[in-house]
């Protein structure tokens, strides 16, 4: 009797995963001195940043993780530190699942932040790779924050006309085994940081995230605010502060806004980005 033919592989389920960035709170045990540093601060001179305990409140206010039996389960944290974390993360799903990876963190002029150090001077770091250095995967890896070098490595192939090719030298199986988590007609990666769109990092960067991982990539131009100060934040002892609020109005600085604060992430709505890049301009 003949076997039965196999039937095919179910596709596999399309997910949406939310990435926070590790950055370190500095206030721990000292809220009078962080309600101070929040009532003092300013886009243009900052005395206060948000850090890791900010973005898990946003991304809780707006995931929830619900079994077939309607019980909600502990909401699955997904915390990077530096490239190697960040990808493996991505790299822990199946195949041409993702649709949408949303990562929260801090963002400037070139650099996508993966985690670092906040102080309590409102300054927040955002490591890259030495430029001038030899590439070791090693160093890439470690890098917290994407630039337009990691890119680069991530690029790198091995020359195999050398007869004992130095394997530290590539990056592209790395890259080709992210690019693969995505779907490829719809994967997109949303960065809700500061400056995280087109108008605010380097065009090259976009350019550069969305050839490398066929990806759609999607940002902000201005500033993404954290933590509505109340009217009565010199109280003493201070007020319990609402961590898990966000407002970002397109166009418009921080204070000048006149918009309502919300609970989450998923209502602020990008203004910058590449789309999705022709198949021809994908990085072989």
């Amino acid at each position: 009797m003949a076997d039965k033919p196999k039937s095919p592989a179910a596709p596999p389920r399309k997910r949406q995963v939310v990435i926070i960035a590790d950055y370190s709170d500095p206030w721990t045990g000292d809220i009078a001195g962080e309600v101070k540093a929040l009532s003092t601060s300013t886009a243009d001179r900052p005395t206060w940043s948000p850090s890791v305990k900010e973005f898990e409140a946003v991304m809780r206010a707006d995931v929830i993780n619900v079994t077939e039996g309607g019980n909600i389960n502990d909401i699955p944290v997904h915390k990077c530190h530096d490239f190697d974390s960040f990808r493996k993360i991505i790299e822990s799903f199946p195949v041409g699942s993702l649709v949408r990876v949303s990562l929260i963190t801090h963002a400037d002029p070139g650099r996508i932040g993966l985690g670092g150090v906040v102080d309590k001077k409102g300054g927040v770091t955002l490591k890259g790779m030495d430029d001038n250095v030899k590439f070791l995967r090693s160093e890439m890896l470690a890098s917290q924050s994407i630039t337009t070098t990691v890119l680069d490595k991530l690029n790198q192939h091995l020359d195999t006309n050398v007869a004992q090719p130095d394997a530290e030298q590539q990056g592209s199986d790395i890259r080709d085994s992210i690019r693969s988590r995505f779907d490829p007609q719809k994967g997109e990666l949303v960065i809700y940081g500061c400056h995280s769109g087109d108008g605010g990092l380097s065009t090259n960067l976009e350019l550069e995230l969305t050839t490398t991982f066929g990806i759609h990539v999607r940002g902000f131009n201005g500033f993404i605010e954290y933590i509505e100060i109340p009217a009565d934040i010199t109280l003493n002892p201070p007020r319990v502060l609402r961590r898990n609020r966000t407002r970002y109005q397109t166009g418009v600085e921080p204070k000048n806004r006149t918009g309502p604060f919300k609970e989450g992430f998923l209502h602020l709505i990008p203004d910058g980005g590449k789309g999705r890049p022709a198949p021809s301009a994908i990085k072989p």
